[in-house]
């Protein structure tokens, strides 16, 4: 072959191998070009989506906003019925009609079914806001099968992206007391190893008398102690809670070896906290670990001294709690308890013979007065061995009930406006009994005379047995204004099931020896006018007004439960609260 067709063959290799570069770099410029465009519309689509998720975050902010502005009103049932339910959802309504809520309007409040039954719903029109032209909306609804559960549905719009963001919330009676173990309107000694599990809280506000809660060494309260008084009035009185540092923080151990931000050993054991719960040394400076980390507090290091009031395990004192008069179930006046007699249709009937003993009595005797002075005598109706079903004890009885056994409601009658009257009082003495209900009592006024808690007392003694299996399972004891001593509940073959369901009501609430609370103990009596006596008691000491004379082996453990209902007989507004379990997040649809 010669040179010339040599020469021909490579021109035309190159020729072809031009072509297909040229073919390759259009063909990757063609999908540079469509990547472009795609990654642009992606771009977009992902602004179109977050700009409908922010709408959808401000829609459900407006609509938490209309619920928190919806007027409500008070109730004494533990329950809410289907027309103060449809009252309130009227209210709704009218609220986001009115409410000035960033040009949201309502466009249709009218009856729907659909796959989960039939209701009523509120729907907006969209409402456009934003420099995109982003959109929102809001639909309320409720099924008629559910008329105290109101769901909403929060809707974001921008371009073709819509997201929703769905949650109910749920119409009860506002039970704020119910997150503490122990609410009381005096002072409160936990004593004997006993176990709370929650937080305690007294309105005790006579730090010139004593503190309002005190604690004894080997009690746990696993939750905070909260006190109306100010750690400055507490120091005015020569009052210390616990051990504070130089910060007025409490001290802690530091458990392991500590440094400072140089890496160089902090000598000293223990040191306060700061704001955030982290260890100081004791000049106030950060300590910590041997990785460098701040070291967190560990409330089982709590430095302790024989001046503090609270000895025990606790997590922590809040000082000047505020108590704004309006958690039910804290005053008398928001007692009614007359549904409950009306649900006992005959008296207690005739008793087995009478009993003269003495309240308080002398210890080991019920026949004898205190030695120290100051015992009532009353000639009590005694009955024994019977099984008693929705009966009232009327005023001036003074029953004694030995082995009986209680199903449903127990009422126990006393004269409304105080008198320091046997006749028109209720001093009740239970000795072995067994509850499978309620014990409710009428209503005495609130009193400054020092005999109320003489006359009108509920006292528990021998082994009580309480097994709740009734229809009324938020409370055991409402006896507000009553004194109320619960001994032990089975000092002997304690079972399981011994168990106080729901709260514990009285004026003032004593529980010694063996006992298990799920509930809370409200002791509702202002005490703040006196400047001895008058304490609630959990464990087993002795303030010189109880039944228990400090000598009663055994343990306390109260544990509250914030999702009962406030028993029926206590007047609290109605509250809608978001269910924050039913919180959800969904592509949305562009009809509602």
């Amino acid at each position: 072959m010669g040179t010339q067709e040599k020469r021909a063959k490579r021109s035309g290799m190159v020729l072809i191998l031009c072509m297909l570069f040229i073919a390759v770099f259009s063909s990757l410029g063609l999908l540079f070009a469509r990547m472009s465009v795609a990654n642009a519309q992606i771009a977009q689509n992902h602004h179109q989506t977050n700009g409908a998720m922010g709408g959808a975050f401000s829609a459900m902010e407006l609509g938490r906003y209309v619920v928190a502005k919806t007027p409500t009103f008070a109730t004494g049932r533990n329950t809410i019925s289907d027309v103060e339910a449809g009252v309130i959802w009227a209210r709704l309504s009218s609220a986001l009609s009115g409410a000035d809520i960033g040009g949201l309007k309502v466009a249709a409040s009218r009856t729907f079914t659909d796959a989960g039954g039939s209701g009523q719903e509120i729907v907006t029109d969209w409402a456009t806001y934003g420099a995109g032209a982003e959109q929102l909306a809001i639909r309320f609804y409720r099924y008629d099968s559910h008329p105290t559960t109101i769901k909403m549905s929060a809707y974001g719009r921008n371009g073709a992206a819509v997201r929703q963001i769905t949650m109910d919330f749920e119409m009860g009676k506002q039970a704020d007391v119910l997150s503490y173990a122990v609410a009381s309107r005096g002072r409160i000694w936990l004593d004997q190893n006993s176990i709370v599990h929650g937080p305690l809280f007294s309105t005790w506000n006579r730090p010139d008398v004593g503190p309002g809660i005190e604690t004894a060494s080997g009690t746990a309260v696993l939750g905070t102690i909260n006190t109306v008084i100010s750690l400055e009035d507490f120091q005015a009185s020569g009052i210390q809670m616990e051990t504070l540092g130089a910060n007025d923080k409490p001290m802690f151990e530091f458990g392991v070896p500590v440094y400072d931000s140089l890496g160089n050993p902090v000598l000293g054991s223990y040191g306060p906290v700061d704001d955030g719960g982290y260890l100081l040394d004791k000049n106030l400076n950060p300590v910590y670990d041997k990785n460098g980390q701040r070291i967190c507090r560990d409330y089982n290091d709590r430095i302790y001294s024989t001046n503090d009031a609270v000895k025990g395990y606790h997590k922590g004192v809040d000082y000047e709690v505020p108590f704004r008069g309006n958690m039910p179930g804290m005053r008398a006046e928001e007692y009614d308890t007359s549904d409950y007699k009306l649900m006992c249709s005959s008296s207690i009937g005739t008793h087995d013979y009478t009993a003269t003993e003495y309240f308080p009595h002398a210890e080991g005797d019920y026949t004898q007065p205190r030695s120290s002075g100051g015992s009532y005598k009353y000639s009590r109706r005694v009955y024994e061995n019977k099984t008693l079903s929705d009966v009232r004890v009327p005023q001036g009885q003074h029953a004694l009930f030995r082995n009986c056994t209680f199903e449903g409601v127990l009422f126990v009658e006393t004269r409304s406006n105080y008198t320091n009257n046997a006749s028109y009082t209720n001093n009740i003495r239970f000795e072995n009994c067994t509850f499978n209900g309620v014990i409710v009592t009428d209503v005495p006024a609130s009193t400054n005379d020092a005999s109320w808690w003489r006359r009108n007392a509920l006292t528990f003694t021998g082994q009580s047995t309480f097994n709740n299996t009734s229809s009324i399972q938020e409370a055991t004891v409402l006896a507000p204004n009553f004194n109320v001593n619960i001994g032990s509940t089975a000092q002997v073959g304690k079972t399981s099931n011994n168990i106080i369901k729901g709260v514990v009501i009285g004026g003032i609430v004593d529980v010694y020896g063996d006992a298990e609370i799920r509930g809370t103990i409200i002791s509702m009596y202002d005490t703040s006018a006196f400047a001895s006596g008058y304490v609630t008691n959990i464990g087993d000491s002795e303030d010189g007004g109880s039944e228990s004379f400090g000598n009663i082996v055994g343990q306390v453990t109260i544990t509250p439960d914030p999702e009962l209902r406030l028993p029926s007989g206590i007047t609290a507004p109605i509250v809608i609260q978001a269910v924050k379990s039913t919180y959800n997040e969904t592509p949305g649809s562009q009809a509602i």
